[in-house]
């Protein structure tokens, strides 16, 4: 970036460099968006208060919005000991919007997507088989193709002894 004087002179304006202070001896990196998991349970629950309030569907992606960040950072924050409940409950108020709105029986496809893709639903279709299944059948059919297999390898002339082909 770099603006120009009316003399001709080029000023070169640097782009402000992030400067992280290290939090642990030799630790090194991004500060934590959320000081405790108290902070982050407040902005939550802000961030629901505000969705009934518009009547817009709690989702993870809409709290990350509300959060100022996005959902990869909610999962990794997931990861963290102290933070794991805290995003587990918020998860779970997600996941029981989408399966109300499954209920609601107005345009149920997004919910239903929304569950299978982030929640870990699965359609399931149980069969039920009856019958049975007759082994000695299978067994004989597999040995009268084998014997099928044998006559047609040997030519005129050769005979089969326990397995191997003998010839003349």
């Amino acid at each position: 970036m770099s603006d120009e004087k009316a003399g001709g002179d080029v000023v070169v304006k640097k782009k402000k460099r992030h400067t992280y202070s290290v939090s642990r001896k030799g630790m090194g990196g991004r500060p934590p968006k959320w000081k405790t998991p108290e902070e982050l349970q407040k902005l939550i629950d802000e961030c629901w208060e505000e969705c009934k309030k518009l009547d817009k569907p709690f989702t993870m992606s809409r709290l990350a919005v509300a959060l100022k960040t996005d959902r990869k950072t909610l999962v990794n924050y997931a990861h963290k000991d102290e933070f794991f409940p805290t995003i587990k409950q918020a998860r779970a108020r997600a996941e029981a919007f989408a399966e109300d709105h499954m209920f609601s029986g107005k345009a149920v496809a997004g919910a239903i997507f929304s569950a299978k893709n982030n929640y870990g639903w699965v359609d399931k279709q149980e069969i039920a088989l009856s019958g049975s299944v007759d082994i000695n059948h299978f067994v004989a059919s597999s040995r009268q193709i084998e014997g099928d297999v044998a006559s047609e390898l040997l030519e005129d002339g050769d005979e089969m002894i326990e397995g191997e082909l003998l010839e003349e």
